[in-house]
């Protein structure tokens, strides 16, 4: 159990450190699937897709179809 915690520590550490690969990986990842489903969830996952960014520091909200909060200032999940 202390292994798959250290790995998704330095998960955590490499994708803080480099926000805006990561804000891609997040972008393409939402993209692939929103298209997977059709677009049926697609509320869901650019929640999921911002909330992601916001934990990482990634781009700001909104990321494939705009809006969201804008707030790129990273930190933990939003309350």
């Amino acid at each position: 159990m202390d292994s798959m915690k250290n790995l998704m520590n330095k998960v955590s550490g490499t994708a803080r450190e480099h926000p805006d690969q990561t804000g891609r990986g997040i972008d393409r990842m939402s993209e692939e699937a929103d298209r997977r489903t059709g677009g049926k969830y697609s509320g869901h996952i650019d929640k999921g897709a911002d909330r992601a960014r916001r934990s990482f520091g990634g781009h700001g909200g909104g990321g494939r179809h705009g809006g969201g909060t804008g707030d790129d200032r990273g930190g933990g999940p939003a309350a």
